[in-house]
């Protein structure tokens, strides 16, 4: 697919961008291309997801329990752990790298005759993906916003749910620099008349979520007031139990995850109580498909482990809250383990305050790794850093053969390595993961 990304990365990145050239950006070049090949959005029933952390799980849920009750499910999603195909599927498939090329190649035909439209990477996404749905005829699309909500490529189409997560400070420099301007940026996905589903428990979040559901006469469903999980047990550190109420007496006992994490009990309500609303729309989901959905789901890269001997986990949190959650679920789960971070970050991040965080209430064996990536923290700058005294103790690496050898001379057998800090690690997770296991199986031979 390395033709397919040098053709996306001529475009706009809008992760790449300032505050400024985000508030700036418009709908109108995917508005066109979108109306050049038929609308096909227009033509989808679909569920919108929008929030800071969590959306892409709830995504996954949601698209498992539909499959699960027989429904032709695409889903959308971002980023990609390892391949652009990931971002697009329909059934738990990737697109087809066919599919994906033919999809670009007609959009950069239509570029080259129209200079004045300049989309974005992830509009030119976006218009694949709802391409490929309609193409292929799904009963219901699950679309997560790329970043933000009010502002996003996704935000073109009108679903039949809306579903925010919960939402913190992340992406400052795009979204702005307090809780109320990014809640007011993904409220930006509520639709006139349309069902609102979130897990957001804050007062100030809730009123302005409230506020913009009123405005347009949008039903909104509350987690902890119209929906709820109860009695969450924890089995053998590797999956988590949960009973699932609503206020209709919708009462669903012993769900389970295999996702040993207290969090994902609330994102698990979220898709739980959409697909119950989607009845609505005439689809028939059960108690049943719920709970054998969940039970076999597996979702790409959170709280991933990738082994068991040493314990390896990656999870992607990249923002202060997603964090504590991951170090919370960790010390629940394995109480007695010695652990170590391998970290990494982008630049634009609170790195300071994550780097506090996993010293207070996890480890100081930490490990910090520079990714070959232009909006990574570079060790240099860490070094730099102006509070460089709460890093003095941090190994900085930029090897993935020198971070394997300190890791191997560390290992003992209550070992647990956690690598965090971003989506871009997963591949070098994964990597150092299969080395590890490899050197273990030589020296039991030995």
């Amino acid at each position: 697919m390395k033709d397919v990304s040098k053709k996306l990365d001529q475009l706009l990145n809008n992760e790449r961008v300032g505050f400024q050239q985000y508030k700036d950006y418009s709908l109108k070049n995917v508005e066109f291309l979108l109306n050049h090949f038929g609308n096909p959005h227009n033509r989808l029933k679909a569920v919108h997801i929008a929030g800071t952390n969590g959306k892409g799980s709830v995504a996954y849920m949601l698209n498992h329990i539909m499959i699960t009750a027989g429904y032709r499910t695409g889903l959308y999603i971002s980023p990609h752990l390892t391949k652009i195909n990931e971002r697009i599927k329909i059934d738990n498939i990737d697109i087809a790298d066919e599919m994906l090329n033919r999809y670009i190649d007609e959009m950069f035909d239509v570029l080259a005759k129209n200079d004045d439209i300049n989309p974005t990477y992830f509009d030119a996404l976006t218009l694949i993906a709802f391409r490929y749905f309609y193409e292929m005829n799904v009963d219901i699309a699950v679309i997560e916003t790329g970043l933000g909500g009010r502002l996003d490529s996704t935000n073109i189409i009108f679903p039949l749910i809306s579903i925010i997560t919960d939402i913190s400070i992340d992406h400052k420099f795009i979204l702005g620099n307090s809780i109320q301007e990014i809640a007011q940026e993904k409220a930006g996905i509520i639709k006139a008349e349309t069902l609102v589903v979130t897990s957001n428990r804050k007062k100030d979040i809730i009123n302005i979520l409230t506020k913009k559901s009123d405005e347009v006469s949008s039903s909104m469903y509350l987690y902890n007031k119209d929906f709820r999980v109860k009695r969450v047990r924890y089995l053998n550190g590797m999956r988590i139990r949960f009973d699932y109420y609503s206020r209709d007496d919708c009462i669903i006992k012993d769900i389970e995850l295999k996702i040993p994490c207290k969090f994902q009990t609330v994102n698990a309500s979220l898709a739980i109580t959409s697909s119950l609303l989607l009845k609505r729309y005439g689809f028939n989901i059960g108690e049943e498909e719920i709970k054998k959905g969940l039970h076999s789901l597996i979702i790409p890269g959170r709280f991933h482990i990738l082994l068991q001997k040493p314990l390896m986990i990656f999870d992607p949190a990249h923002n202060i809250e997603a964090l504590k959650a991951v170090i919370k679920a960790l010390k629940l789960s394995f109480p007695d383990k010695k652990y170590s971070v391998i970290l990494s970050f982008m630049k634009d991040k609170d790195y300071r305050s994550m780097i506090k965080l996993v010293k207070r209430d996890l480890t100081d064996h930490i490990y910090y790794y520079e990714i070959d990536e232009e909006r990574s923290l570079k060790v240099s700058e860490l070094q730099s850093d102006a509070e460089k005294l709460l890093f003095h103790d941090i190994r900085t690496l930029s090897k993935m053969s020198d971070l394997i050898d300190v890791i191997l001379s560390d290992i003992d057998g209550n070992s647990l390595f956690l690598i965090t800090g971003s989506f871009r690690l997963y591949e070098l997770a994964v990597t150092i993961s299969s080395k590890i296991q490899k050197s273990f199986t030589i020296d039991k031979k030995d």
